[in-house]
């Protein structure tokens, strides 16, 4: 699957739902990786939502944590991930849904020249499972922190 290396957004709104339970890989940097900015978990809906999220690269584990965000809010998640460019599996489960897992990899030398990337995580009042948003830095206004 070809995947712009300007932006990525998975999930129903984009009509590409990856599974319950499903392992995607999402290519993305160059060789060794990219390094990962901020990580963002935006919540669209009216009441607070539940999300654990997990990222790993390799089999390190650099992220585990259960988030609580208040309806409407986006919150930023505190860097616990390495500043090295490497490649990651991010897992999330919304309160009472399936797991979501997904390789974000260096397989498309396509994005070989994007070093850092943004992520967002979308909870949306219309769509059951949370879409994810992996963008390059120079996208964005602000600096995402690589």
């Amino acid at each position: 699957m070809q995947i712009s290396r300007r932006r990525l957004f998975v999930g129903a709104t984009s009509g590409v739902l990856f599974g319950s339970g499903c392992l995607s890989r999402i290519p993305f940097g160059g060789e060794s990786g990219f390094r990962l900015g901020e990580i963002w978990i935006v919540n669209g809906r009216d009441t607070d939502q539940s999300i654990s999220i997990r990222l790993k690269h390799g089999s390190d584990s650099s992220l585990d944590r259960d988030v609580e965000i208040p309806a409407g809010e986006t919150i930023e998640l505190d860097r616990t991930w390495p500043t090295a460019p490497v490649e990651y599996t991010l897992a999330y489960e919304l309160s009472g849904q399936e797991e979501q897992s997904f390789e974000l990899t260096a397989d498309d030398d396509e994005s070989a020249d994007e070093d850092c990337m943004f992520l967002q995580i979308f909870i949306s009042q219309h769509v059951d499972v949370p879409g994810v948003s992996l963008s390059p830095a120079a996208d964005h206004p602000w600096d995402p922190g690589c």
